[in-house]
């Protein structure tokens, strides 16, 4: 951590301490002058007055200067200068080198010129001082001083008599050093002209006494001096009066340079220097005589100062070691003297820390922006790199920061700021950490804020949310009370879950109560042919007119069908051991019993009362047990039938049908072998349970015989009727007919051969005597045969037979033939079928012979199976009618309906072999229901035809067939057809046919009070479709008065139709709620709850907001939430049950209401709306809140009683109140900001709330006895008791509607007659209070069967004025008098009257009212617009009644002209229209619909800004234009109006328009030029105001060509040449490229404001730029290292502009060094110079910019090496002699002694190769050292590359053997010293050859 300490000091240095590896130090430092160099100046001139003496005066003027403040700076040298105040006489020198103080004698005159015309003259000298520091930076100061000149004679003469003597000649003292800087050595002269002096005296300084040691000379001439310095000599002089003194002052420069260190002073450890150490501020004083400071020669050292030995070369970063360090360096000047060490001092001080302190608010709020301040700065200059501060919350309030974390809320680049915002109240501290770029960090001291919290606003608007009783159509009184009879006469009646209306026929009603009859349902057990008219096939029932098909559906495999349907659409089928009750039309399964009662035997059959036979005998047997079960499958008889002889099979069984008789028919066995069988038919008692006949045709020969297509049939009188076909191996083919009398059992039988036959049912007439004792019928049958022939073909025939019979006897015979036996025969169809189909048919195509049909006047009809004819014939079968071509019966029943159309039903199936898979189908043809068509349908016939695809097949289809299982016609008009079981996939089909409207014409009424009906449907569902609700209950009384209580009772609401409702139905144990849906219904909730019969329940359906709910005897049973439907009807239900009875029908409405907002009032109970406003600046929560209640409970009348909750305060606001008054509500709330210390309460607010009771509507109308012709009146008000409970003296309004039962929309208003007798009128009333609440609707109905006689007439009107028509309306000039006359037929008066008047074009009514009295006239006073043509119509009241409408007429009013504006007309002051005229034509257009002539036109002018009048012409202007006087600037409104000489009309709309004549501001272009290029910046738009604003900005700019013409020019990039583009406004800057270098262009940017004025402008010219030129050179060439190279820069730009000039060097090693310079034209050859002493490659870059374009140059300079090479040599003699020895020796004259082997005391010849540069650089000498011996080499050559010397002393000879080095070394002029060296072989001795003599 660091810190910083603070200590005093007295003395004038500065202390400072730090933090450095564990200690505290601290530094002192002398205190810096003032940093600003300061220079003053003084001066005098010699003389300052003087007489002019007509000639030029001489002046001497002295300027001295001083330096303070300079610090550190070093004095280079001083500049001065001079002048006259005119500027002439300028003079200028460098003087003072080094020095703090000058001295600067200036020489001037005053020219004669100057006292021309004048007596007197002053001139004024201007001098300047200016110090040059070292560092290039300068002071200056300026200093004036004047010199006086006046004529003689000029000053006023002495009045006195005594003469003025001469004046003395003045006194002047002038002495100066010519010159006045030297060199040491130089000579100077210390010259005097002084002037009129009597006396002087020299006064020298201490060094120039050294040099004039006599000071009694007047001057002293060429005086030489040797030391440097600065001398002065100062001169007085006098005359006695006058004294004078000068001072001359002489500086002796030392010649040599003065070396000037520059650098940084302080330098952190280890750090890089801020800037390097250089020498380029050194001099040398002899600059002026053209020497210069040659830096290639500059040495340089460093040390610590208190060290003493020095580092070559200066540190390149700062030292690690702390401490003052001398950075030292000298220079030479270009004469090579070298100057003194110059020294620069810096310290070396320890990285210290920053030092950081944070502020912060003591106190803030939330949500608004509070600063942290950070006051950090770096000791040592450094920069703060980052910082990052912390905060801690005091989470819990408790003032223990220290358990609370440090959170990092910045980190990042430092900044002296930091924004902070608090979301949470409470105390945070802060601390800041600032690290600087090189490491060091600092933390902070802790500061505090606590954030505090504002209080909370609170207001509150209090409301009632009024539940407002709906007024609209499908609104309802909040109770409703119907009678039965009212039900009945307003309800429908519907098929529960149909839309299928229901007759109400069922129903009646009973003292106010309402229930169903007793019901008696219709049979559908019916057979065939006797289907309730006898054995005739004569249907009771039509076929529906509206039959419709429903889906086939298919029993269980292998299930089969008890072939009956049952009331209510039901069979049954066994399906294995169990027989399954189902839906007829759907299959639905509906119960289940067992069979186990009669497991093991056979079904026989089925009786109408749903009771099941089974039967069992073995063979062999006596008797036959027959077992009957119920519907639940209990045993309910079993009865045994005897048996005579060995039964076969039962071919026939039959109940009656009042299920006391059996019938039953068997094939027995017969004889010894049993040989012989027979047929019996038996009748079996079940009340007697014995047999009351047994009955058998005569035995017949067994051979064997097959007994097929029996059918049987009872007769209304219980005859028995059998028919069947057998097929013998002996007989063939027989059909066999038997007739049993029933009551007797006397029978007669017949048989008769046939092909292989079906037979049909037999039918018989009605008994008839023929005039005798014995009971006569006559019996029909068909049969229908096949015959194959052995030879091949076959034949098909349809023949009918018919019967006498004789009921007394039993006899059968032919028809009116009594003995002969055989039946009466007639031959239908025949054909060969080979012909036709060939071997396609078969013998089962005969299935399905039609059964003859007997009309009740005893015509006999008859159809073909196959060939299209039907026959009618009597009863003795005698054709009556010619054969036609008609229907075909294609199955064997047929139905003759009561219309006496035919109708009949098909079977089968048609199989498909190739698919494998069959189609069972079933119809019934209708006759009569069809157009007639080609086909031979003569009766129109229509199939309803059904069909479905199973996934088997089998033999073929017509086996499939079995006509006996289609049903007849049903009481409803149904039928229902079935497949033959057990064929195919095992699957029996039931083909439902029904009619679509459900029970067709059912009920039926028996009597008064019992119905027929045919399902549970016919009672129904009952429902006022007229009142729907949304939230309502139904409740009712009802009880059962059967006492089989087996059907469903009860209600449905939210009634959609007949198809979609909530229905709850309430059988004998369970009551369930359903949903009804597209009429399906699904089970919502089911209970069990057990209804008794006899008993009264008390029954209520609810639907509620939802909710469901279902209450018996107030208990709720059933509850549960659906939203499927949420308003429909009501009503009441019965499914079938009969003696139900509802009584004390009620609907409660609870919520057919809207919602409305009733300001400081609200009903009482009902919910309060607070409009609460929590405001909290901080968007802090709501915590809590006080609600306080005073209640004045006798505001209203009828007071309850104080309020529960007068006087309390709660924490929620109440949502409703429970007694009527004026209420005082308070509020204050209390917020939560996150502390419990820092919640705050608002101020309370106080508002008033009015709680009332709902006014009551107690509608009674009445019948008045005033009878018209068109009904009788009603009176709504005299016994009227409607009220308000809270001011019952008042009602603000009521509202009534009406609608007659059998309407389902209201009719607003009183309805005052009633005009439909035995039709209800229901009248409903609202009342309002003056709170403006509703009641609810309350409800009354009058009703009378008839109406009395009229007793009364309708009264007249007739309006009389104005009377005006549509075509022609009455046209006036204001607003009329209706008037009108009234008149009445019996005299009664008139009482009220209405009016209606409305305008003709759209039926807006203008005034509609009723008005009391008798008044045949009414004022209109209504604001009727003109020009619109009215309408006015009327009626009066009289006596209970209003008449007819009266007549109608038609007015118009007279309409003013209407002016619009046509010009300057804009819309609103945000868009008006802009001018630049400030006369601005005004035109108008004027229309007058009546035609009439404008008059006059005013115009007014205002001015928007004051709303100030500018112009209004009155009635002065009749003209529709106007041009207005000038108007100010801005915005102005106007308007017009015009009158047609009868009025003004209104005023048109205003029109906006703008002022602006003054041009927006030029836009300031600003250019950028490049070569190619312009960008221009310029403002944005600026207009005076009021300003129009800116409209558009345009850019211009061409070419300008050199005869001042222009062209255009690409300003867009898009290849087309522009004079001027457009720019969007928001435009400052646009560049264009493209341009010419060097070329003349001109452009401009130019606003235009709204109004159309342009801006102001002018073209800026300019040219583009033309890019410099850069080449440079340099001397020497080559260069060679070590050679000082000067560059010489050949730079050029030719637009003149300053070039920046830019060298940049690098050497072979890499190291770069840069020059750089400024030029101005002319531009100089200035380059750097440098010395080079690497060889190599190096690199000159040089770069040159004129600002806008930089161009470059690259060149490579190559260094060459210098050399030297030595060589070492024998004189000739020598070495002659060492190749004498050697070929002694070896023969070889190099060998054994090489060249290099020299003897002792030989001569050494030295010579040397230098290079040869070809330049000014050459070795200067060559010196050889061997060891301590030396030679100097002479030059051979003018190039000076060859050297050569010798050496040679006598002490050689002393050499010992060994090696030998000579060291060569060249020097050459440019600095660069080379040295080689060259080693020889000392052996043996000069001696060895010579003896003594030497040999050099």
């Amino acid at each position: 951590m660091t810190k910083q300490y603070t200590m005093e000091t007295k003395l004038d240095w500065s202390a400072e301490t730090y933090y450095y590896e564990g200690e505290v130090r601290v530094t002192y430092e002398p205190v810096a002058a003032p940093t600003t160099p300061t220079v003053s100046c003084d001066c005098s001139a010699e003389p300052d007055t003087i007489i002019f003496t007509d000639k030029d005066v001489p002046v001497t003027a002295m300027l001295t200067a001083s330096l303070s403040g300079k610090g550190t700076k070093t004095v280079k040298n001083w500049t001065v200068y001079g002048r006259a105040d005119d500027g002439s006489q300028y003079t200028t020198s460098t003087v003072g080198y080094g020095l703090d103080k000058i001295e600067q004698k200036f020489s001037f005159t005053i020219p004669r010129a100057k006292l021309n015309g004048v007596d007197s003259y002053t001139e004024t000298w201007v001098m300047r001082a200016r110090v040059n520091f070292t560092d290039g930076t300068t002071a200056e100061q300026s200093i004036e001083c004047t010199t006086t000149v006046t004529k003689p004679g000029a000053a006023t003469p002495d009045p006195g008599g005594t003469p003025t003597p001469p004046p003395a000649p003045p006194v002047t003292a002038d002495v100066e050093f010519i010159p006045n800087t030297i060199i040491t050595g130089d000579q100077s002269t210390l010259d005097n002209n002084s002037d009129g002096y009597t006396s002087m005296s020299w006064t020298f300084s201490n060094n120039l006494q050294e040099v004039i040691p006599d000071d009694s000379q007047y001057r002293y001439p060429n005086l030489k001096f040797d030391k440097p310095g600065f001398y002065q000599a100062k001169i007085m002089v006098t005359n006695g009066s006058e004294t004078r003194w000068d001072t001359a002052s002489l500086q002796v420069l030392d010649p040599k340079p003065v070396a000037v260190v520059t650098g940084p002073a302080k330098v952190i450890q280890g750090r890089d220097f801020s800037n390097i150490f250089h020498l380029y501020n050194s001099y040398t004083p002899l600059s002026e005589r053209g020497v210069t400071v040659d830096f290639t020669k500059n040495q340089t050292r460093y040390k610590k100062v208190e060290d003493s030995e020095y580092t070559n070369g200066w540190p390149s970063k700062g030292p690690t070691t702390l401490g003052q360090y001398s950075v030292e360096g000298k220079v030479f000047d270009s004469q090579g003297r070298e100057s003194d060490w110059g020294t620069h001092i810096f310290e070396v001080v320890p990285d210290q820390p920053p030092i950081v302190s944070i502020m912060t608010p003591e106190q803030t709020y939330r949500f608004n922006e509070s600063m942290i301040y950070i006051d950090a700065a770096s000791v040592d200059g450094d920069v703060l790199a980052s910082m990052k501060i912390e905060e801690r919350y005091d989470h819990d309030n408790d003032g223990n920061y220290e358990e609370e974390p440090w959170t990092t809320i910045y980190e990042g680049p430092f900044k002296d700021t930091y924004p902070v915002t608090y979301t949470t109240v409470g105390k945070r501290q802060y601390r800041a950490s600032v690290a600087e770029d090189y490491g060091l960090t600092a933390i902070s001291e802790i500061a505090a804020t606590n954030v505090l919290n504002y209080s909370p606003f609170v207001n509150f608007d209090v409301s009632g949310l009024t539940q407002q009783p709906d007024q609209g159509d499908d609104s309802a009184p909040e109770d409703l009370a119907y009678s039965g009879e009212s039900i009945m006469r307003s309800w429908k009646l519907i098929q529960p879950y149909t839309t299928n209306a229901n007759k109400s026929i069922g129903w009646k009603t009973n003292n106010g109560a309402l229930q169903t009859k007793n019901a008696k349902m219709a049979d559908f057990f019916i057979k065939y042919p006797n289907m309730g008219l006898g054995a005739n096939s004569r249907s009771k029932y039509e076929v529906a007119a509206d039959l419709t098909k429903l889906p086939v559906w298919g029993l269980p495999k292998n299930a089969v069908a008890v072939p009956y349907i049952y009331a209510g659409h039901r069979l049954y089928s066994c399906e294995g051991a169990e027989m399954v009750e189902r839906s007829a039309k759907n299959g639905t399964e509906l119960s289940r019993f067992s069979l186990s009662a009669v497991s093991g035997l056979t079904y026989l059959g089925a009786d109408k009362n749903e009771n099941f036979y089974y039967g069992a005998g073995s063979y062999g047997a006596t008797n036959y047990e027959v077992k009957n079960i119920n519907n639940h499958g209990e045993l309910i008889g079993s009865y045994t039938i005897p048996i005579s002889g060995e039964m076969s099979y039962i071919m026939y069984f039959e109940v009656s049908d009042d299920g006391q008789n059996l019938y039953m028919a068997y094939r027995a066995r017969t004889g010894a072998s049993q040989e012989y069988w027979n047929v019996h038919a038996v009748k079996y008692s079940v009340q007697d349970k014995s047999v009351k006949w047994d009955v058998k045709t005569q035995d017949i020969r067994y051979s064997p015989t097959f007994l097929q297509n029996y059918k049987g049939v009872i007769d209304s009188d219980g005859d028995l009727y059998l028919t069947w076909a057998t097929q013998t191996t002996y007989d063939g083919y027989e059909v066999y007919a038997m007739a049993v009398n029933g009551d007797t059992g006397v029978m007669g039988y017949g048989s008769r051969g046939a092909s292989n036959s079906d037979i049909s049912y037999m039918t018989a007439t009605t008994e008839y005597t023929r005039g005798r004792t014995d009971k006569w019928k006559t019996l029909y049958f068909n049969v229908s045969g096949y015959v194959q022939y052995y030879s091949g073909g076959s034949n098909m025939n349809t023949t009918m037979y018919g019967y006498q019979w004789n009921r007394t006897t039993g006899a059968l015979s032919k028809i009116f033939y009594d003995n002969i036996n055989e039946p009466t025969q007639y031959g239908l169809e025949y054909w060969e079928t080979c012909k036709t189909w060939c071997d396609t048919m078969s013998w089962e195509d005969t299935y399905g012979v039609g059964t003859p049909i007997i009309y009740p006047d005893g015509t006999v009809y008859a159809t073909t199976r196959y060939q299209g004819a039907e026959y009618y014939f009597d009863q003795y079968l005698q054709q009556i009618k010619p054969k036609a071509s008609g229907n075909l019966i294609a199955n064997t029943k047929a139905f003759l309906m009561p219309s006496g159309n035919i109708a009949y039903p098909t079977n089968g199936a048609f199989a498909d072999y190739t698919n494998a898979i069959y189609k069972p189908y079933a119809s019934i043809v209708v006759n009569g229901r069809g157009p007639i068509d080609p086909y031979n349908n003569t009766k129109g016939s229509i199939n309803y035809y059904n069909e479905v695809t199973d996934t088997s097949y089998t033999w073929t289809s017509s086996f499939l067939k079995d006509p006996t299982l289609n049903t007849s016609i049903l009481p409803d008009g149904s039928f229902y057809g079935f497949s033959a079981p057990g064929t195919a996939s095992g699957i029996q089909y039931v083909f439902p046919f029904v009619p679509a409207s459900g029970s067709g014409d059912y009920p039926k009424v028996i009597d008064a009070n019992t119905v027929e009906v045919v399902d549970a449907t016919w009672a129904g569902l009952w429902y006022d479709p007229a009142t729907k609700l949304k939230n309502d209950r139904l409740s009712f009384n009802v009880a059962v008065n059967d006492a089989a209580n087996d059907k469903p009772i009860g209600a449905a609401i939210h009634i959609q139709d007949g198809k979609n409702m909530y229905a709850a139905e309430w059988s004998k144990d369970k009551l369930t709620l359903f949903k009804v849906a597209a009429g399906t219904k699904t089970a919502l909730q089911s209970v069990d709850y057990p209804r008794s019969p006899f008993v009264t329940y008390p029954f209520e359906l609810e639907a509620s907001n939802g909710t469901l709910r279902v209450y018996i005897n107030h208990a709720k049973l059933i509850e549960i939430s659906d939203t499927t439907y949420r308003q429909g009807s009501l009503g009441i239900l019965s499914l079938g049950q009969q003696q139900a009875k509802f009584s004390d029908v009620k609907v409660k409405n609870y919520g057919d209401y809207y919602v409305e907002e009733t300001h400081q009032s609200v009903l009482v109970g009902e919910e309060i709306k607070y409009e609460t406003i929590f405001d909290d600046i901080e968007k802090d929560p709501e915590l809590a809140e006080e609600w306080s209640y005073l209640h004045d409970p006798n505001y209203f009348a009828n007071s309850l009683g104080e309020s529960a909750f007068d006087g309390k305060t709660f924490e929620v606001k109440l949502p409703s109140l429970d007694k009527p008054g004026l209420y005082h509500i308070a509020l204050k709330a209390k917020d939560s900001p996150g502390m419990d210390e820092y919640e705050a309460w608002s101020e309370p607010v106080t508002k008033e709330l009015y709680v009332h009771r709902r006014p009551i509507a107690r509608p009674d109308v009445q019948f008045t006895g005033i009878v018209y012709p068109e009904g009788e009146t009603l009176d709504y008000a005299t016994f009227d008791t409607s009220y308000d409970p809270d001011i019952p003296d008042y009602l603000a309004d009521r509202k009534f509607r009406t609608r007659w039962a059998d309407e389902t929309a209201w009719t607003a208003g009183k309805r005052e007659l009633y005009t439909r007798p035995g039709v209800e009128l229901i009248i409903q009333e609202q009342v309002q209070d003056g709170f403006g609440v509703w009641s609810y609707w309350v409800e009354t109905r009058v009703y009378k069967e008839a109406l009395p006689a009229a007793n009364q007439h309708r009264p007249q009107m007739i309006i009389a004025y104005p009377g005006g028509t549509l075509a022609s309306p009455t046209l006036l000039g204001g607003e009329p008098v209706l008037r009108w006359t009234y008149s009445d037929a019996d005299r009664d008066p008139q009482e009220k009257f209405y009016l209606k008047v409305s305008y003709v074009d759209n039926g807006a009514a203008i005034m509609e009212g009723t008005f009391p009295g008798n008044d045949t006239s009414f004022i209109l006073d209504e604001g009727i617009k003109q020009g619109r043509k009215v309408k006015v119509q009327g009626r009066v009241y009289s006596k209970g009644y209003w008449s007819d409408d009266s007549n109608i007429v038609y007015f118009i009013l007279n309409t003013p002209p209407v002016t619009h504006l046509l010009s300057f007309n804009g819309a609103k002051a945000s868009e008006p229209i802009y001018t630049n005229n400030n006369r601005p034509l005004l035109k108008v257009s004027v229309t007058d619909v009546d035609n009439q002539p404008v008059s006059r036109v005013d115009y007014e002018v205002f001015y928007n800004a004051g709303s100030e009048l500018a112009v209004d012409t009155n009635s002065a202007v009749s003209a529709t234009s106007y041009t207005t006087p000038a108007l100010r600037e801005g915005l102005h409104n106007w308007r017009a109006r015009a009158s047609d000489s009868f009025a003004w009309g209104g005023y048109s709309e205003n029109g906006y328009f703008f002022v602006d004549t003054v041009p927006p501001n030029d836009t300031n272009e600003q250019l950028e030029i490049k070569p190619t290029s312009v960008k221009v910046t310029f403002n944005p738009f600026s207009d005076a105001a009021p300003s129009s604003g800116h409209a558009s900005r345009a850019f211009y700019m061409q070419k300008v060509n050199e005869d001042g013409s222009t062209t255009n020019i690409d300003l867009n990039n898009n290849g087309t040449a522009e004079y001027s583009i457009s720019l969007s406004n928001a435009t400052t800057s646009y560049t264009v490229g493209g341009l010419l270098a060097g070329v003349k262009y001109r452009l401009m940017v130019v606003d235009w404001d709204v109004a159309g004025n342009m801006g102001q402008y002018e073209y800026i010219y300019f040219s583009t730029n033309r890019p410099p030129t850069a080449d440079f050179d340099w001397s020497p060439k080559p260069v060679y290292e070590g050679d000082t190279v000067v560059f010489t820069t050949a730079a050029s730009d030719p637009d003149n502009n300053d070039l920046a000039i830019t060298y940049k060097l690098t050497s072979p090693t890499g190291v770069t060094r840069t020059f750089a310079y400024s030029f101005k034209t002319p531009y100089p050859l200035t380059g750097p110079s440098l010395r080079m002493t690497e060889t190599g490659e190096w690199t000159m870059l040089l770069s040159v910019s004129d600002g806008m374009e930089t161009v470059q140059t690259e060149k490579k300079v190559k260094v060459l090496a210098l050399g030297l090479t030595g060589y070492v040599k024998h004189t000739e003699q020598w070495d002659e002699k060492r190749k004498e020895f050697n070929k002694k020796q070896s023969g070889k004259e190099d060998s054994p002694r090489g060249y290099n082997v020299f003897w002792a005391g030989e001569k050494f010849l030295l010579s040397a190769l230098t290079t040869n540069t070809g330049t000014a650089t050459k070795a200067d000498r060559v010196e050889v050292a061997m060891k301590s011996y030396s030679a100097s080499l002479t030059s051979s050559n003018s190039s000076r590359s060859g050297w050569q010397g010798e050496l040679w002393e006598k002490t050689f000879n002393d050499f010992k053997k060994g090696p030998l080095i000579f060291e060569f070394t060249a020097y050459y002029n440019n600095g660069i010293v080379k040295r080689d060296t060259v080693t020889v072989q000392i052996e043996g001795n000069v001696y060895d050859i010579v003896g003594v003599h030497r040999v050099k």
